[in-house]
């Protein structure tokens, strides 16, 4: 049986060959990453989804602790965009929102960032409540709409900021305006007191 010690070796070889490659994977079908970065569940709970681009503070502002977006437009035009800042909280926050005077036909939102303003708007950071301040459209010679357009313009910044409320962590049942004699409600069912703002002269 000339064949016999080349049919043990060939049998040998072919059990040594099975044994290597019983418990590699198959290469067509690569094994599945069941850790927390390849699946990627997180024990943690999300974080705030900010839904606007992030700025730096302005100088007035700097040391709050707060994330600020500048110039965020709520309509098409040049002067429908707004400011805002929202503090870190665990609950969702109310808002002040700043409208400027001027007569329609003047003004702008950076008022906040002169006078004793930043004081203020500090405070009410440092308490857990959002603050945006907007633009509005302004009045121009031989202009029909009038003052109808800049209240028109208001109207739609707090009806885009209310629908953004999710991801700016705010309550929409706590969103008031201010004006010179204190901070004026704009939503019905508030139990929010009047916040004494008026400017210091």
């Amino acid at each position: 049986m000339r064949n016999t010690p080349f049919l043990i070796w060939l049998l040998a070889s072919c059990l040594l060959f099975s044994c290597s490659t019983e418990n590699e994977p198959d290469p067509q079908e690569p094994q599945e990453d069941q850790s927390e970065e390849a699946t990627g569940e997180d024990t943690e709970e999300n974080p705030l989804v900010f839904p606007f681009q992030t700025a730096p503070l302005p100088p007035p502002m700097a040391g709050v602790d707060a994330l600020f977006a500048e110039d965020v437009p709520y309509d098409q035009y040049a002067d429908t965009n707004f400011d805002i800042f929202i503090p870190p909280s665990a609950e969702p926050t109310g808002l002040v929102i700043y409208i400027h005077g001027g007569g329609f036909d003047g003004g702008d939102k950076d008022f906040i960032y002169n006078n004793s303003f930043p004081d203020h708007i500090a405070e009410l950071l440092e308490n857990k409540v959002a603050v945006a301040s907007i633009n509005y459209r302004k009045i121009l010679p031989g202009d029909s709409d009038g003052v109808l357009k800049s209240l028109t313009d208001s109207k739609r910044a707090l009806q885009y900021i209310r629908s953004q409320a999710e991801g700016l962590n705010i309550d929409k049942s706590k969103v008031i305006t201010n004006d010179k004699e204190g901070v004026t409600k704009l939503t019905q069912n508030t139990k929010w007191e009047k916040l004494k703002l008026s400017e210091e002269e």
